[in-house]
């Protein structure tokens, strides 16, 4: 699967730009949905390396690895925070099948913008374009979002008919 959104993400979904401000970030799915008590040195090193192979492969030394390791060390204080309180052994996975739509869309919106304000914010690497850079974080993070909530219903509606 990290192969996959890997090569969807360079491949495909990079070469999406709408008006030079719309760029989806589809891979952060991958660190989204890690299960719930997934350990820290695994959250860490796959968003190291799904950002390092998105960099490397894209040619943007350090960008991703760094907003996705962010997202992935934050992932680990926050996660526990959003969690409703009466959840239950059974619920392991941050997704809409276990905890619903309004908490998922919470949980993906709060990741999906510090990640693309990172990312953005360390691609112009100064504040002369900060409307420019603003813009392209708002219009960047809803077309991501669009595309979790896709991903996820599709993987949503998948596990029904199993």
């Amino acid at each position: 699967m990290v192969v996959l959104f890997i090569g969807l993400q360079v491949f495909i979904l990079n070469n999406i730009q709408i008006a030079g401000f719309v760029n989806p970030y589809l891979y952060i799915y991958l660190i989204l949905c890690l299960p719930v008590n997934a350990p820290k040195w695994l959250v860490l090193s796959l968003g190291f390396g799904v950002g390092t192979a998105i960099d490397y492969l894209t040619a943007t030394p350090g960008l991703h690895a760094s907003a996705t390791v962010f997202i992935a060390f934050v992932r680990l204080i926050l996660l526990p925070m959003l969690l409703p309180l009466s959840r239950t052994e059974d619920e392991n996975w941050p997704t809409v099948k276990y905890f619903g739509w309004s908490w998922f869309l919470r949980y993906i919106v709060i990741f999906t913008l510090l990640h693309h304000t990172l990312l953005f914010m360390l691609e112009a690497f100064s504040f002369k374009l900060f409307w420019f850079t603003a813009i392209k974080i708002v219009a960047s993070t809803i077309f991501t979002l669009l595309l979790l909530v896709f991903t996820q219903r599709i993987q949503y509606s998948s596990e029904d008919r199993m």
